[in-house]
This record gives C-alpha cells, structure tokens and sequence, in this order.
C-alpha cells in the first residue's frame, strides 16, 4: 500500500508541495516559565519578554529565530508528543 499520486488541478498539473505548518494559540499562563524552547532548533532560551502571562518578545541565541509562535514550554511540547 503506497501512497496515493497528488491530486491534478484543471490544467492537469501536480499542485505544488507545500510544508504544512500547525502553529497553536499561546494560552495565557499564570506563572512565568524558567525557558522556552525553540521549535527550529529545540534549544532552550531563556531570554525572553513575558507579559499579562503571554510570551511577547523572544530571540533563540543558537539558530536567531524570534518569531514567538515558534517557541513552546516544555510542558506544552510534551503535550503534543
């Protein structure tokens, strides 16, 4: 059992390939977590803006992502295993 050909558009061409992205909404937190990991290179960084229980602000020193939905608690990353 293989996988299934991509699905042809009218013109008869392969739609082209696309990374799929999941990105979770941020839940407020009650209390402000030691680190937070980034889901690029999985280290944790500890330099970050923590607001009204939200992540704001936050820079990984080891790849230099800074987009904030790409970052999660160790406790969230596990509850997505």
């Amino acid at each position: 059992a293989g996988l299934a050909p991509p699905t042809k558009n009218p013109a008869g061409q392969a739609p082209p390939l696309q990374r799929l992205r999941v990105r979770y909404a941020s839940p407020v937190m009650s209390e402000e977590p030691e680190y937070f990991i980034c889901l690029q290179c999985e280290t944790p960084t500890y330099q970050f803006e923590f607001t009204n229980g939200k992540l704001g602000t936050i820079v990984c020193g080891t790849c230099g992502n800074d987009d904030p939905t790409d970052f999660m608690t160790e406790a969230e990353l596990e509850e997505q295993a």
